[in-house]
């Protein structure tokens, strides 16, 4: 179970070692590694409260299927995959049922009232993304387990190879554009994006901008983006490889913050990141919300080593501002240090997979 794109690729890269069929829901990269698919993957796929309340009747719909597949079909184990709004609700059916569960990307709610961990009893094994997680779980009762970061397995091709897979000009200086992988998150931050990126080019700082929309978005969002980019003088461009191997045909982004700031710090790629929630999400998250920054590099290094802009402060101007502060060597030590941090010898697709057979 996953249900966003970061997921998908998790999804599909533990199936490639665990070498059995599944069903459940995932997007392109899992259904290629061989999972039987139970719904649309962009049904489900939101962020924020007032995107999950647009998409309730197909989350209803999702739901019931799951249930029924797993009454009929009885499986051993679920592999969940973050999408926590979502798969903490199958934790007590699938505990009724006496499904196994392990849960891999363990919920970040120690930044969001830490207390709903004990929610999570049932879970067989949480595996965490991060060394700092496993004590918190293991305070409220969850067994848990640190397998590593998936970015780190992520391939590190030349930079030509990049270009002649990604069909990009050799020789040219190109920022990346990654607005994020739902709708709701694409629609606010794209718009932003484009105007500072815009600026950019202007300036001279970048030859090219290459605007990356995620492999499972709807149709019709994809048309719209995509000919919004390219009126504009854009690259649009889409790939099934990790953005962290992506980024690395590229001199700089600007980035929406989550799963994806991670991803191209560990490229060393001098980056901003920026984030706009519906309003209903970011009021809630102004008065709950535990931790002092949403960058995943920043969050883990405990400093603001890439500055990020959130809310009314995401406008092109203070992107423009923050990017002039950005440097090839400071991106490149940011590297370094998160990969010293997150275990470059760790293999969590396989432990996960082997976690999913015991």
């Amino acid at each position: 179970m996953c249900g966003e794109t970061s997921g998908d690729r998790m999804a599909a890269a533990v199936l490639a070692e665990f070498g059995a069929g599944a069903f459940g829901i995932g997007g392109a990269a899992a259904v290629a590694a061989g999972l039987e698919t139970l719904s649309p993957f962009d049904d489900g796929v939101a962020m924020g409260i007032g995107d999950v309340v647009a998409k309730l009747p197909a989350l209803f719909r999702r739901y019931q299927r799951i249930l029924l597949a797993v009454k009929e079909r009885r499986p051993k184990t679920a592999l969940l995959i973050d999408y926590s709004s979502f798969n903490r609700r199958l934790l007590t059916p699938l505990a009724a049922a006496g499904v196994r569960t392990i849960w891999y990307g363990a919920p970040q709610v120690w930044a969001w009232r830490p207390r709903r961990a004990a929610r999570f009893r049932s879970v067989a094994t949480m595996a965490t993304l991060f060394p700092f997680e496993p004590p918190f779980w293991t305070r409220f009762g969850v067994p848990s387990r640190w397998v590593g970061h998936p970015a780190l397995e992520a391939p590190n091709l030349p930079r030509a190879t990049l270009e002649a897979t990604l069909a990009l000009s050799a020789d040219r200086r190109r920022l990346l554009i990654a607005p994020g992988s739902r709708p709701g998150e694409l629609n606010r931050h794209t718009p932003v994006f484009l105007d500072a990126a815009s600026e950019l080019l202007k300036r001279g700082a970048f030859d090219d901008g290459v605007l990356l929309l995620p492999e499972n978005l709807l149709l019709p969002l994809r048309t719209f983006w995509e000919g919004a980019a390219i009126a504009r003088g854009f690259l649009v461009r889409q790939s099934p490889l990790p953005l962290t191997t992506v980024a690395g045909a590229f001199d700089g982004a600007l980035v929406a913050t989550g799963t994806a700031t991670l991803e191209v710090a560990l490229a060393g790629v001098p980056m901003v990141a920026a984030h706009c929630s519906d309003f209903l999400t970011a009021f809630l998250a102004r008065r709950f919300l535990q931790i002092r920054y949403l960058a995943l590099p920043n969050i883990l290094l405990g400093r603001a080593c890439i500055d990020e802009l959130l809310q009314e402060q995401m406008t092109s101007s203070r992107l423009l501002d923050a990017f002039s502060r950005t440097s090839r060597t400071a991106a490149v030590a940011i590297a370094d240090e998160l990969r010293a941090l997150l275990a470059p010898e760790a293999r969590p697709s396989a432990t996960v997979a082997a976690l999913c057979s015991a």
